[in-house]
């Protein structure tokens, strides 16, 4: 999991062993606050989001340590990595930006992990948050569209294709955006989790 930078250190992966549940590593991310991580399948290396800092953290964890940064200007808020391990993606701009940086397009980065660059910006209609690519390679991105005084608006998911990632269907949620979601394999079910709960109560 990500720890913030504290009296242990700056920004961190915590490793937690599965039969004690106690934290047995902390790998540095050279980041302030990293937000989300993801790992490749094989297991070699992982992918930390950075909110505050403008890259992703690329972590060798053979080595357990930070093996490069991938820019990525404004922070971003969630990555994930292709079930066959050849691509990560993260989604939008940070939602956090700043009314200077509002005209800076939503982007979606693809990843090639075995060079760890950025081979494709495509285009997004609002900043997303949530990225999940399904067993088939499409593409499900949770979007928070906001209002001309930064108000967030309903929250949108879109699918792109696999072969492209051209916009397949772009569907309407209700008021709050998505802060995270889980599909099952089979795309029939979506678990969601709301930025804003209370919205939903």
């Amino acid at each position: 999991m990500t720890v913030e930078a504290g009296a242990a250190g700056g920004g961190a992966i915590a490793v937690i062993g599965t039969a004690t549940r106690k934290q047995v590593d902390r790998i540095e991310v050279g980041a302030r606050g990293p937000h989300w991580f993801a790992i490749t399948p094989d297991g070699a290396k992982g992918y930390a989001t950075n909110k505050a800092d403008p890259f992703i953290s690329v972590i060798d964890l053979a080595e357990r340590t930070l093996a490069g940064r991938i820019p990525a200007p404004y922070g971003m808020e969630e990555v994930t990595v292709s079930p066959d391990g050849h691509r990560a993606y993260a989604a939008g701009m940070a939602l956090h930006r700043h009314d200077a940086h509002a005209s800076t397009p939503a982007t979606l980065l693809v990843i090639d992990t075995a060079s760890d660059r950025v081979v494709t910006h495509a285009p997004l209609a609002a900043p997303g948050c949530p990225v999940h690519v399904a067993a088939d390679g499409r593409v499900l991105i949770g979007l928070a569209p906001t209002g001309p005084g930064g108000e967030p608006e309903a929250g949108q998911l879109t699918v792109l294709s696999a072969d492209g990632l051209a916009p397949l269907v772009t569907a309407p949620l209700v008021a709050s955006p998505l802060l995270t979601f889980l599909i099952m394999p089979c795309l029939s079910r979506l678990f969601r989790n709301w930025l804003y709960p209370d919205a939903h109560r």
